[in-house]
This record gives C-alpha cells, structure tokens and sequence, in this order.
C-alpha cells in the first residue's frame, strides 16, 4: 500500500514539473484555447507513448539478451527444438521399458525405509520445497524434547520460539537470499544450546535463575532430562544438510550391490519427473563404455541420444533455457561402477561434472555402488555444489513395515506374471520372501510364465535354483559356459569368494561384465591388499552364496558321472566342516540324488556324519514327486534310530492334508508309531515330546513339545481354519498321543477361547475332552475308531476306547 502511494505521489509530482516547465519555457500556451485541457492531454500522451516505448526496449533487450537472438527466433518459428524435446522423450521412456524388461526395474517396488526419495525431491524442486523445509525445521525445534520440558516450567523461550514464515522463492536468486535470510534466524535459535552446560543435566545457574520460583521443586524432579538436546540438534544438522541440497547442482546416491539404486532411479524418472513434466535423460553407464578417447561425455551423450553431430549439448540446455516451463535438464546415469575402464571414465565424468556446476538450467543424479565410489570415483567428494546420500547408512530399519510386505509381494507377482493369489502364500513364505528379496526375486523369475502351484506352503529351493538358471540362459548369451568356468576354478583352487577377474581370457572377462550387469548371478568387486602399495583390483563374486552352493554341488554331481574318485575328493574335501562352503554343498549334493534318485552317490554320502541331518532337511525341501519308497524307508529309519526325530516328527504333522501331500504326510508318522512296542511308546516317545529346546509359550518359558502341538491343534480345530480331512488327521495324531506324558507339566496362560491349559499331565488326553464343544461327533469318533483299529499298544486302546464311550456319552445322538 505504501509503495502504491509513493508511485502515486511520483507520477503527479513529475506531471506538475513537466506542466510547469511548459508554462515557464512555453510562455504561448497561455494565449491559445482551452490550452490547460491541451496541455494536459499532450502530456499524458507523450507519457504513455515514453512508458510505451522503454517496455518494447526493455522486453526487445531482454529477447537478444545472451547473444542468442538467433536460437530464440529458432525456438519460436523452427521445428528443431520441437524435435529435440520428442527425442528426449521418446528416448528416456525407452530406456525405462529396457530396464523393466531386463527386471532391473520392477516398478512400485520401492519401499522407503531411508529418507532419500524425500533429499531427492528437495533437490529436483528447491523452489517447491523451500517451504516445507523451514515449516518442518521449526515444527521440530519448537517440538524438540528439551523445549517442551522448558515449558512445562514456564521457562521464558522468547524469541527461540517465534516462527519464522519465509517467502516463496521464484529463482536462483530469490532461492539464496531466502536461505541467507532463514541462516541468519537459525543462528540465533542455535544459541539456544548455550544455557545447558557441555558436560552435565540441568540449565547452568545463570539460566536457571529464570525459572520462576513456584516451579523450581518441578526443575529438581526432570533436572536430569534437561541434558537430552539431540533432538533440537539434530533438527538443525538435518536443516542444514536440505539447505545445500536445495543449491546443489549434482546428487550421487550409493550403495552395496543389489540395495534398489537403479530402482530407485528409473522410479524417481517414470514417476515424479516425468509425471510433473520435467526434462530428463536417463542413461545406464554402459551406454559410455565406447567412449573416445578425446570426447567428452557431452558428445558421447548427444552421439547416444540423436545418432548425430548433427545438435550439440547446448542445444539441449538452450532448449530448457527458452522454455520457461522446462526451467531445468535433469541427466540421470546408473551405475558409475559398470563402466568397463574406469580409470578413464572416472576422469571423463569429473571434468564433465565440474562443467555442469557452471550451467544453472542443469542438475545431474547418478548412482554408483559404494566401494567403487570410494575406490575410484571419490575425488569427486571434492567438487562444489554436490550431495553424496548413502542408502544404507540412511535406512531406518532394515525391515519392512508389516503393512507393506503383502504390496511389496503382489508387486512383484504382478511384474513376474506370478498368478498366485496373496492369501494362498503361506505366512512363512512370505516373511521369508520379506527378509531376503533375492530369493523373492529368483522365485517369480523362475516361474515367470511357468506352470505355477495354486497354493505356496513349501520353496523348493533345488528346484527353483534350477529353473531359474534356465531362465537366465535363455536371455544371456553363453551364460551356462562362463559360470561353468568360474566354479571350475573355483573348485580347482579351493577360493570361493574375491575371485580374481583377471584370472580368466579376455574373452571370458567380458561375458563376466555382461553377466554382472544383471546383478543376480555374479556380481564384480574391488579388492583391496592391504600389504601392496598398490594393492587393488576387481574380483568376480557370486550374488547369492545358496546359489554358488547349487552351482558347486551340481558341478560334483557332473563329475562324479564320468571321474567318481575326483568327485570322492571333492566330496570329502567341500564337506569338512572347517571348508566354508560346507553347509550348502552337502544340502544341495543330498537334494540332487533324491531328485535323481542317485543311489550310488546316495550310498557314499550316507557314511558321512553330516548325511542324516542333511538327508531330513532335504527329502522336506524336495518335491513329492522325487520320492519313493527308498527315500521314506530311510526317513523311517533316522526316525526311530537318529537324532533327528523332533524335525521329522514336526515336519510330518505339517503336512497333515493328504491330498495336498499325497506321499510324504502325516500317515507316515502314524505307521511309524503304530509300529512301537510299549516299552518305545513310553520311553522313546515320550522323550521326543518333551523336547523343549525350540517350543516356547507366549510368556517366553519352554514347554515341551506334546504341550505346544496339543495347543496348535486345539487351536487350528477352534478357529475352523483346517478342513474335514486334515481336522480328522490332527485328531487322530491327538489320539495316538493321549498317554504320551507332559515332564514339565505345562503352566501357561495361552488361551484358544476355551479353557487353559494348566498342569495336565496328558494334554494331548486333555484336549480331546475339551474339543467335543468344537467338532462334529462323528469325524472325532471316525478318527478314534482308526487308531483304536491300527494301534497294538493295549493300554493306548482301552484309554481310547474308554475316551470315545465318555464322548459318546456326552454327545447328544
């Protein structure tokens, strides 16, 4: 209002001024006809024609300002940078669809446990967030722990409160007198740090002289508090790093291998900068591998993105520059470490970096794996005007909230034409596909258009390893050759990890580049030797270790067909405990010959004192169609005889469908403990079920193992979450341990909505009492009637034949 009033004043002060210099200088005027009306008008006239004139000046300058009159005229009348922004376009669209059909980038995917997508945002639109950084800054200063203990003592905060309301910044310029201006406020809030002491609790004594008298006794009481400051200080550390990211012109994100950097990137493109309609160029570094050795990356990217010298990288920037929507180009390029001389790449992208800084309508975004970044590309730490985010030191918690696990799955089901329904993938699967996505990943990879199960209770793994790698043979040229030559030598020399890539022909060198682009199978590292000046080198690693163990084990399994003693060797040597890879091998080389029903390879295994834990896991890890009656007669055996019965018992009572599990279920327990003579029923049975080292209740006390399935199958019988048939084999299993004895005699306070279960010294007896409320009379007696049938045990028949009359009894018939 005041400015308006001053133009005002201004205009009539210099209109007085020219009317009386017209008067004075012009003394005529006087003598004509209505001469104060002429004079006036022509004033007013020659005024607007002045005004008039400095704005077609002004706007004329502005248009030839930068000596490119001729490339504005180009942009307003040609159709080159019609084309130039079409290509654009259309090529960073077709870069993200390569990406997504390599499975690089699985859209929707990310989940953001770390602040990076937020940094990342701040970067792309400084003007746009500019705000909400200082509304969240004061929300967290004046919400800071220590603050509101001040107040809850009416200490006097004065100006350490006030909000500060900035203005919206339209330019570079705005932008920086705006953050000068918020500084100078954030200083002084700062020296709020200054009335608690360095090193001890409370206020110093010339700040606590402030608190009123009527509160001291309640300063005494929190005095202690008053030393936790850090969220005050961190509110202002985080405000200071948004702040330069605001201003930055360059983003480098990194992390280890396969932590989402390129997904994080293709979905910064696909669905924020190119849905609010900005400018951007995505390029995966690989695309610069033939890099001359005199370009520049500016011609490479011109040469990759037109095919042409035909425009040059100004153009691209001119083009941002006359369209005052576009405003900026944003260049984003993936993985820094995939170059294939990075010694000359790592100079290429520094010099084209330091350029960069100096053009104000570009911003670049790159990603790169940690140790390369710090090996061979950290001279960049020192250019200005640049962010360095580490996704791993960022991430909040490794875990995934419970409520995105499921989206994260369907996601991924989605992209990989996985048509299993969500509710029908068993919670363990799921939990497990939630702590290791690279298993995730190889299962709809594997099954991606492939015949798939209607229900996901089991993971396969020897299978799912197996149609995986057939999979990836079929999209990577000479892939099956390459990792045979890889595990070769590693079999041959022992070395497992860090191998050396110049071990290998050149040839072999490069298929290993095109194989670790994937990320899935091997993967390429730096290695550091400490005890050399110039110790450093790349090594060829494998992704996922569960998947070298496959490879090895299936390699053995190849030699052993034509050279049995070397495969013999091997065996003994890869499965001595002290070899690292021991574990994985001696599982996958048990789950090849049940698969193959290798019985000569099974007979020589079965000597070594890893065989039967092995064999148990695996015959539960292996498809029902791979198993005959040789592999269940050893289950029997390992049953009675081993150390193992607990697995196979809990295994066995899991698979209580026997239309599910057609071969290897429950019945198989039941003839196993039909067959017992008394004397193993009360003493060999009993001591398995009152295991108590992996069942415990929701207290956290152990209970034994009768305890814990008599609670489960009560449970699963209550909530009605089993069918007909598999309610009568849980009843039945019920049945043949009603005089199996508790040792602990279990006191717990779980609870299925009917009684607890409190020191009973049969539960599984006890059970079976309670349950007549909760299941139709006629499956409970169906169920009771067989194994009184099939049992030998006399007193196991009558305390079930007395049972059944007390039930019958108790039923209304």
């Amino acid at each position: 209002m005041k400015q308006t009033i001053r133009f005002f004043i201004f205009v009539v002060l210099i209109f007085f001024l020219v009317f009386l210099g017209s008067i004075v200088f012009f003394p005529p005027w006087l003598e004509q006809n209505n001469w104060f009306k002429t004079l006036t008008l022509l004033i007013i006239a020659g005024g607007l024609i002045f005004v008039v004139e400095e704005l077609l000046l002004g706007g004329l300058s502005k248009f030839l300002e930068g000596l490119d009159f001729q490339e504005r005229m180009v942009y307003s009348f040609g159709k080159k940078y019609q084309k130039i922004s079409e290509q654009i376009d259309e090529f960073t669209r077709q870069e993200i669809n390569k990406e997504k059909k390599s499975n690089k980038y699985i859209p929707n995917i990310f989940v953001e446990v770390s602040d990076i997508k937020e940094k990342l945002r701040y970067f792309c639109e400084p003007y746009l967030f500019f705000e909400k950084i200082v509304e969240q800054t004061e929300a967290n200063l004046n919400n800071a722990y220590v603050v509101n203990l001040l107040r809850t003592l009416d200490y006097p905060l004065g100006d350490y409160t006030k909000q500060h309301h900035p203005k919206k910044p339209k330019d570079k310029n705005s932008l920086k007198s705006e953050i000068d201006k918020y500084l100078d406020v954030i200083k002084e809030k700062e020296k709020f740090l200054n009335i608690f002491p360095d090193h001890d609790a409370g206020l110093k004594p010339e700040y606590k002289e402030k608190i009123p008298e009527n509160k001291i006794h309640k300063y005494e009481y929190i005095y202690s508090n008053l030393q936790f400051t850090g969220s005050y200080r961190w509110a202002i550390s985080d405000l200071y790093e948004d702040l330069k990211t605001l201003q930055n012109k360059i983003f480098l994100i990194k992390s280890e291998a396969g932590h989402g950097k390129t997904n994080l990137l293709c979905d910064l493109a696909e669905n924020y900068l190119i849905k609010k309609d900005k400018t951007c160029l995505y390029f995966s570094t690989r695309q610069f591998n033939d890099i001359g050795e005199n370009e520049t990356i500016e011609e490479k990217i011109i040469k990759i993105l037109f095919g042409t010298n035909k425009y040059t990288f100004d153009d691209l920037i001119s083009f941002v520059k006359f369209d005052k929507t576009k405003r900026t180009l944003f260049v984003l390029i993936d993985g820094l470490n995939e170059h294939r001389n990075l010694s000359v790449f790592s100079q290429k992208i520094e010099q084209f970096l330091q350029r960069c800084t100096f053009i104000d309508e570009l911003k670049i975004i790159l990603t790169c794996r940690s140790e390369y970044f710090d090996e061979r590309f950290g001279n960049l730490i020192s250019l200005e005007k640049m962010s360095v985010m580490d996704i791993d030191k960022r991430r909040f918690d490794e875990r995934i909230p419970q409520v995105h696990r499921k989206f994260l799955i369907s996601k991924y089901f989605d992209h990989f034409n996985i048509r299993i329904n969500l509710d029908h993938v068993s919670e363990q699967i799921q939990q497990q596909f939630d702590e290791d996505k690279l298993l995730l990943r190889i299962f709809c990879e594997a099954y991606d258009g492939k015949p798939q199960p209607d229900f996901l209770e089991d993971l396969y793994r020897l299978e799912i390893f197996h149609k995986y790698f057939k999979v990836k043979q079929a999209t990577i040229p000479d892939l099956k050759n390459t990792v045979e030559v890889v595990v070769t030598w590693a079999i041959n020399n022992q070395h497992f990890s860090d191998i050396p890539i110049d071990s290998f022909e050149s040839g072999v060198q490069l298929r290993l580049d095109d194989i670790a682009y994937e990320n899935i199978i091997v993967r390429k590292d730096i290695k550091k030797k400490e005890d050399v000046a110039f110790g450093e080198g790349e090594v060829v690693n494998f992704v996922y270790d569960e998947f070298r163990d496959f490879l090895i084990a299936s390699k053995i399994l190849l030699i052993w067909d034509t050279e049995q003693e070397s495969s013999k060797n091997l065996i003994n040597t890869f499965s001595d405990p002290v070899c690292r890879i021991s574990e994985g091998v001696t599982k996958y080389l048990c789950l090849w010959t049940i698969k193959n029903h290798n019985y000569e390879l099974l007979d020589y295994i079965s000597d070594f004192h890893w065989f039967e834990s092995k064999f148990v896991n695996s015959i539960f890890d292996t498809p029902e169609d791979y198993i005959n009656e040789k592999e269940i007669s050893l289950l029997k055996n390992f049953f009675l005889n081993g150390n193992y019965a607990v697995n196979i018992l809990r295994n066995l009572s899991y698979r209580n469908d026997t239309v599910k599990y057609s071969i290897l279920n429950i019945n198989i327990l039941f003839d196993i403990i039909y067959g017992l003579s008394e004397k193993e029923y009360f003493g060999y049975l009993t001591k398995i079920f009152n295991t108590t080292d992996i069942y415990r209740d929701f207290d956290f006390r152990s209970i034994s193992m009768i305890s814990f399935l008599s609670i489960k199958i009560q449970e699963a019988i209550v909530n009605k979450s089993s069918n007909q048939g598999k309610i009568k084999n849980l009843l039945k299993f019920l049945a043949i341990l009603v005089l199996v004895e508790n040792k602990n005699f279990l006191k717990s306070h779980y609870s299925v909505n009917i009684h607890y279960l409190e020191e009973e010294r049969f539960p599984a007896l006890m059970v079976l009492r309670e349950l007549r409320e909760d299941v139709e009379f006629e499956v409970l007696r169906s169920a009771l009637t067989d194994v009184i049938k099939n049992f030998k045990i006399k007193i196991v028949k009558q305390e079930l034949i007395n049972l059944l009359e007390f039930l019958e009894g108790t039923y209304e018939i």
